[in-house]
């Protein structure tokens, strides 16, 4: 079976870490794993073995997410989302999975709605 995770960590790593860990877990069954992380890249946590495709990256502001903030600090325009839902798009028609996990939606990350509706 062919297991796409999408995650965005804002804040912390502890979203992708968890994605991660489900990754590890179906490959041990025998699937096929991608992880799309629209976070920042996380060296320090273990990727073996786990297929990662780096959206370009999002950050926020504090903990009540009202502003998205791009590598340089900047508030994400409307561009700055369309390429990150192109790319997401591209990797879901790329590996066509049998499953997909999303992280939180709908249920939160809500300001990251339309690449989730996208998808």
């Amino acid at each position: 079976m062919k297991v796409m995770i999408v995650v965005t960590h804002l804040l912390g790593t502890g979203h992708l870490a968890r994605a991660l860990t489900l990754g590890r877990a179906f490959l041990a069954a025998g699937d096929t794993v991608q992880i799309v992380s629209g976070g920042f890249a996380a060296p320090q946590l273990n990727t073996q073995g786990i297929a990662i495709v780096q959206l370009p990256p999002l950050r926020s502001n504090g903990v009540n997410f009202s502003q998205l903030l791009t590598p340089d600090g900047a508030r994400a325009d409307d561009a700055y989302h369309l390429a990150r839902q192109n790319a997401l798009c591209a990797a879901l028609q790329q590996m066509q999975p049998d499953v997909l996990v999303t992280e939180l939606y709908p249920f939160g990350r809500r300001t990251l709605r339309h690449e989730f509706l996208a998808l």
